[in-house]
C-alpha cells in the first residue's frame, strides 16, 4: 500500500498563506531562552506535558508546564533542576506505570553529558538522578518502551548517542500476569554504557521502538553520520512477529554521491518509513524513503515539495508535517498534510522561526504547533492551531473521534460486515490472514475517507477456523479475532 498520497503533489510550489492558523501566542515567559521542546499525552491521568530547557545567565534548567487541554497554554510552570548547573534536551516517559511518568534529559557528570531522569510520584517530582552514564558525552535521549503480548514483560528504552557512536539501553521488568504492564526506573542505580566508536562522527539519531499486539515488535533506529566529510544515514531496522516468517534485521547504510543527507526521522512505529533532509549545494529539501520489510531494499528517496530556498529541522505526526522554510529570507514554520495541494504558512514574522513541534488532538479536531521565535529579543515558545483538514466548518456529520474496527456477526459462517471509524480521511489496508501468518486475502487498499465505512468478507468458502483481520491505516494498525463456523 502506498504509504503517502504526497507523490501525486510533487512539482513547484508556493507556500500558501496563513489564514488556516490562529494568531501565534507566546506559551512561555520570563528571562532567558526557551529551546528543545517536547509535548506529549500522558495516558494515566489523561493529561498533556509540557517540557523545554531555559539558558539563562550561563546556566540551563529544564522546565516543565501542563497544557490546558483546551486552549493549549501552559499552566503550573515549574523548574525541575533548580540550582547551579547545565540541563537540556528533556525527553518525556509518558506511558510508564501509572501516575509514575518521568522526564529523560541531558545531564554534567564529571565535566561529561550523563543521562538524568525525574519521575513524577504523589507530592510532584523528585530532584533529577543519574540514571546512564559513560567515559563519554551521552547525547540526545529517545524514550520508547513496550509490552511484549503474551510475555507479561515489560521493556523501556533509551536510545542514545555519543559524539562517535549510537547505542540502546533496555530495562525490562516482569509483570504478574494478572497485573497491567508495570515499570519503575530504579531510583538508587545508574548504569554505565559502554559504546566502542564506530570511527564516523555521529550528529543525530531517530529511533521507534513499539509492539503491536499480537502482530509484531518494532524496532527501528537510524543515524547521520559524517563519512568522508559528508552526511550519510546509517539504519537498523528489526520486525519480530507472525507477519514475518522469522525475526527480519537489517543494517545499512543510505547514501547518494551527489547529495547529503542530514537528520532523519521516522514516519511512526509501524512504518518504518525515513523522512530526511537531502542537501545539494547548500539548498536543503525534504525527502521520504520507504524500505521493503522483507528484503530491506530502501525505496530512492523522493522529493515531497519545490520550495523556494531550504526546509529544514522536521517534526512529524505520522505523515503530516511541520519544517522551517526560508523562502522568505528568515526561517517561518509551514504546515504539510497530503490533502494541502501545497504547503501553507504557520505564520509569517520578521523574527527567526525554529524547531516546530506538532501535537494532534482529535477530541478537539486541531492541529497544535509549537515553535521558537525570538521576536522579542529571546527565544520563547508560541503556538498556534487549525482545524483538523477533515473536520468542515460549521453543520455537518459528527466524525469518529478516534480510529475503531468491529465486526458482525462474529462468530458467522458466510458474510462478514465490517465497519470501520475513520477520523479522517487515510489510506486503508484490511487483509485476512490465518494463525500461521498467511494472508488469505486482501480486503481492501486504498484511500477512504472520513467516517464511518462499511467492507466485509465472503467466507462461504473458507473452512472453520479462526483468522485474524488487519488494519493498517496512515498512523494505526488493529487487528480483530474472527470466528468461522461452518
Amino acid at each position: 500500500m502506498k504509504r503517502l498520497i504526497l507523490l501525486a503533489i510533487i512539482g513547484a510550489a508556493q507556500l500558501a498563506a496563513a489564514q488556516n492558523w490562529s494568531a501565534p501566542v507566546a506559551v512561555t515567559t520570563g528571562a532567558g531562552d526557551d529551546h528543545n521542546l517536547v509535548v506529549v499525552g500522558v495516558s494515566q491521568p489523561s493529561e498533556i506535558w509540557a517540557c523545554w530547557d531555559r539558558t539563562y545567565a550561563g546556566e540551563s534548567d529544564i522546565y516543565h508546564a501542563q497544557v490546558n487541554l483546551q486552549s493549549f497554554a501552559f499552566e503550573d510552570v515549574r523548574c525541575l533542576t533548580p540550582g547551579p548547573g547545565s540541563h537540556r534536551k528533556p525527553e518525556i516517559a509518558g506511558n510508564l506505570t501509572p501516575y509514575n511518568s518521568g522526564i529523560f534529559l541531558e545531564g554534567l557528570h564529571d565535566s561529561l553529558w550523563a543521562i538524568y531522569y525525574t519521575v513524577r510520584n504523589d507530592t510532584g517530582f523528585v530532584n533529577p538522578f543519574m540514571t546512564l552514564y559513560s567515559n563519554q558525552d551521552l547525547h540526545d535521549p529517545i524514550f520508547s518502551s513496550a509490552y511484549i503480548e503474551g510475555y507479561g514483560e515489560m521493556e523501556a528504552r533509551v536510545f542514545l548517542r555519543t559524539d562517535w557512536a549510537v547505542s540502546v539501553f533496555t530495562y525490562i521488568e516482569w509483570s504478574y500476569p494478572w497485573l497491567p504492564p508495570n515499570y519503575q526506573i530504579p531510583l538508587d542505580t545508574a548504569y554505565q554504557v559502554n559504546i566502542p566508536s564506530s570511527g564516523y562522527p555521529v550528529v543525530a539519531h531517530t529511533a521507534r521502538y513499539s509492539d503491536i499486539p499480537i502482530l509484531a515488535i518494532y524496532k527501528h533506529h537510524a543515524w547521520e553520520k559524517i563519512a568522508g566529510g559528508r552526511g550519510v544515514i546509517e539504519y537498523h531496522y528489526q520486525v519480530m512477529g507472525w507477519e514475518s516468517p522469522y525475526p527480519v534485521s537489517y543494517t545499512g547504510v543510505l547514501s547518494d554521491p551527489q547529495f547529503e543527507y542530514h537528520q532523519p526521522l521516522f514516519q511512526n512505529v509501524s512504518f518504518p518509513g525515513l523522512y530526511l533532509e537531502r542537501e545539494a549545494d547548500g539548498n536543503y529539501e525534504i525527502v521520504y524513503t520507504d524500505i521493503e520489510r522483507y528484503t530491506g531494499i530502501w525505496s530512492e528517496p523522493v522529493a515531497l515539495f519545490d520550495l523556494p530556498g531550504s526546509e529544514r529541522n522536521l517534526h512529524c505526526f505520522n505523515n503530516i508535517l511541520v519544517f522551517e522554510s526560508d523562502g522568505n529570507g528568515n526561517p517561518d514554520i509551514a504546515f504539510w498534510h497530503p490533502a494541502l495541494s501545497v504547503p501553507e504558512y504557520v505564520d509569517v514574522h520578521p523574527g527567526e522561526d525554529r524547531n516546530p513541534y506538532i501535537f494532534a488532538s482529535y477530541s478537539l479536531s486541531q492541529y497544535h504547533v509549537f515553535w521558537e521565535s525570538d521576536r522579542d529579543g529571546t527565544w520563547k515558545i508560541y503556538y498556534s492551531c487549525r482545524s483538523l483538514l477533515a473536520i468542515e466548518p460549521g453543520p455537518g456529520p459528527v466524525l469518529p473521534r478516534s480510529f475503531a474496527v468491529s465486526v458482525h456477526p462474529n462468530p458467522g459462517n458466510a458474510e462478514f460486515g465490517i465497519d470501520l471509524e475513520l477520523p479522517m480521511s487515510s489510506e486503508v489496508e484490511a487483509a485476512i490472514y490465518d494463525l500461521s501468518g498467511r494472508r488469505v486475502t486482501k480486503i481492501h487498499d486504498g484511500a477512504l475517507p472520513a467516517g464511518l465505512q462499511k467492507l466485509s468478507w465472503d467466507a462461504s468458502e473458507i473452512t472453520s477456523g479462526i483468522y485474524l483481520l488487519r488494519v493498517e491505516s496512515a498512523d494505526n494498525i488493529q487487528t480483530r479475532k474472527m470466528v468461522v463456523l461452518k
